[in-house]
């Protein structure tokens, strides 16, 4: 795959994120997909296949609401993406802004491993937690 080819599949993902095409976003997404979340947490670990990804995604909308607020930086290699973003978390009055770091590999044509690095994973885990 090459470094175009990268930019064209996560470029093309980001892009769908900003303008509000979640649906056409996930269009950017293979069936093997995996994520890799890190933390403590309930959202933490290893989601494997698009319907558990999925999931995760929708789960993560209800506890924070979560919005992107800008793309910082974009790095691309031959099968590697990196996409750090700023983001802001809303739960139960309280609003984090925070920077986050999304490594993705690529393979035909499609997004099938991202790792979601956060800035302050103490935030994180918080806003992420179970409901009380």
């Amino acid at each position: 795959m090459s470094k175009a080819e990268v930019e064209r599949v996560v470029g093309g993902y980001w892009d769908a994120l900003k303008s509000g095409g979640v649906g056409k976003a996930l269009d950017f997404y293979g069936d093997d997909l995996v994520f890799h979340y890190y933390g403590h947490n309930p959202i933490a670990g290893d989601h494997v296949g698009k319907a558990a990804c999925l999931a995760v995604l929708r789960k993560i909308g209800e506890r924070t609401n979560r919005r992107i607020l800008e793309v910082l930086d974009q790095v691309y290699a031959d099968d590697r993406a990196t996409v750090v973003a700023r983001e802001s978390f809303e739960r139960g009055g309280q609003v984090a802004v925070l920077d986050r770091t999304f490594i993705y590999r690529v393979r035909d044509g499609k997004i099938v491993e991202v790792w979601i690095l956060d800035q302050d994973q103490q935030t994180v885990d918080r806003f992420l937690a179970d409901p009380a």
